[in-house]
């Protein structure tokens, strides 16, 4: 039961950091791998080892990608890379990838509430791409995958279970807040490849809040019996 909960939380990992390196700016060899949708069809493999469902393992796999007019403005070699910078990078972007742009939240409190989760779980702060950005979607994505690691690396339950129950708080404070946000504003703009990534990954989110809900409900009735059980015995 141990290995399969150690295999489940590694393979959520794997999704998030997947997601964080498709929304990272693309270099040549990403920018092939995302519009031939080679992307998407690795995190669909690494969906289909997980125990609940989401879009990653009962959707459709988008193959429109090569076929669409949108994929035909993007034949060039940088084209991509073009288009992240003017849409997600340069000046004043139509496309934010940060959470305070997305919240009615005061961005000193989101900043502060992050940099606590960070620092709590060890990140170091000589890290200068999480002290410049800590809201940034790319940050939450890889800071997800960093929590379902240590999840997976440890055996002791308790432990297990404040890792699992970290995840949970942080997608409920943070990237789960905003997400489908970004989502609609990617979708409005007509950025097909990663409009289409961000629906997956919204609807990630959601799927694997649920499961980690589950699972430390399942987790609480199962203590809850055994202390019952302990009850029981100590009054014969």
């Amino acid at each position: 039961m141990t290995q399969i909960m150690e295999d489940i939380s590694s393979n959520r990992g794997k999704i998030y950091s997947g997601f964080a390196q498709a929304f990272t700016f693309p270099e040549e060899e990403m920018e092939v791998m995302l519009m031939s949708g080679e992307v998407e069809l690795a995190l669909r493999e690494v969906a289909n080892e997980l125990p609940f469902d989401c879009l990653l393992n009962t959707g459709d796999l988008n193959t429109n990608l090569k076929q669409s007019d949108y994929a035909a403005e993007l034949a060039s070699a940088d084209s991509l890379s073009i288009l992240y910078s003017s849409k997600f990078e340069v000046g004043n972007p139509p496309v934010s990838f940060h959470e305070s742009s997305y919240s009615m939240e005061d961005n000193k409190k989101i900043l502060e509430d992050l940099f606590r989760f960070y620092e709590h779980f060890g990140l170091s702060f000589e890290n200068q791409k999480l002290i410049n950005t800590p809201d940034w979607l790319i940050s939450e994505l890889e800071f997800l995958h960093y929590l379902s690691f240590l999840e997976s690396s440890v055996s002791e339950q308790v432990t297990k279970r404040s890792f699992q129950k970290a995840q949970l708080d942080f997608l409920e404070r943070h990237l789960g807040q905003w997400c489908k946000k970004l989502s609609e504003k990617l979708n409005e703009q007509s950025i097909e490849v990663y409009g289409s990534l961000s629906c997956l990954l919204d609807d990630f989110i959601v799927s694997d809040q649920k499961y980690l809900a589950s699972v430390l409900v399942a987790q609480e009735q199962t203590q809850e019996q055994a202390e019952q059980a302990l009850n029981s015995s100590a009054h014969v």
